[in-house]
């Protein structure tokens, strides 16, 4: 990693990475540099932000026994004991070992709506599991996203989020203090209403709306 790289982020949140253990901030420093390179908005009207880096879709390389883990909408949300088993079997199906580590990761990803981060997941697990280390959540998450288990969302100007809702959906960004909300409803446009219009394949969509939360918007009338 560059100096000047690190240079940027110390300025950024100096308070924070003083906080921080040297594997944290190395790892944390060279997850926010590979955000910076694969970001890349390409349709921003509307309020509505789309962005091809960080495919939010159904992954186009699903097996026959992956497939049945998908879900096409979220008119019925799955529940966290759903998640949990989808999650384990689609590891267990691939031949990933379940340690009680990365059993203590699902679980949280599982009952956390919330798009966590991975330091957010970090500090809960560390509860019941005190000497995992950051890599090791990091490590978990990768092969979870790379078998299209869960979704990673990439940001340029805060840390990557994790949703376990791998349908095409809506997310709702707060501007202010982070919240990723999942919108009940369909997205914009199809696949196929892209492809009958221009003769273009999509093969995946990333919908977001940036605005301000509940919360937030009552303190910002203030």
């Amino acid at each position: 990693m560059s100096s000047g790289a690190i240079k940027v982020l110390q300025t950024e949140r100096p308070r924070k990475l003083l906080q921080q253990d040297s594997e944290v901030f190395l790892v944390s420093a060279l997850r926010r540099q590979r955000s910076f390179a694969g970001v890349v908005d390409s349709f921003h009207s509307s309020g509505v932000r789309e962005l091809n880096a960080s495919f939010h879709h159904k992954p186009a390389n699903l097996d026959k026994r992956q497939e049945r883990f998908y879900t096409p909408n979220m008119k019925h949300p799955p529940k966290p004991d759903e998640i949990e088993r989808r999650l384990i079997t689609g590891l267990r199906e691939k031949g990933y070992k379940l340690t009680p580590q990365r059993r203590e990761i699902i679980n949280i990803l599982s009952n956390d709506t919330a798009h966590p981060g991975a330091m957010d997941i970090l500090k809960k697990v560390r509860n019941k599991a005190p000497q995992i280390s950051l890599s090791t959540v990091y490590y978990t998450l990768d092969i979870l996203k790379n078998e299209g288990l869960i979704h990673e969302l990439e940001f340029y100007d805060r840390d990557n989020r994790y949703d376990i809702n791998i349908s095409n959906h809506i997310n709702l960004i707060c501007k202010k203090c982070g919240k990723i909300e999942d919108f009940p409803g369909e997205v914009p446009l199809s696949f196929t209403a892209v492809k009958e219009k221009t003769d273009f394949q999509p093969v995946g969509i990333r919908f977001e709306y940036y605005g301000y939360c509940k919360a937030c918007g009552i303190r910002k009338k203030r």
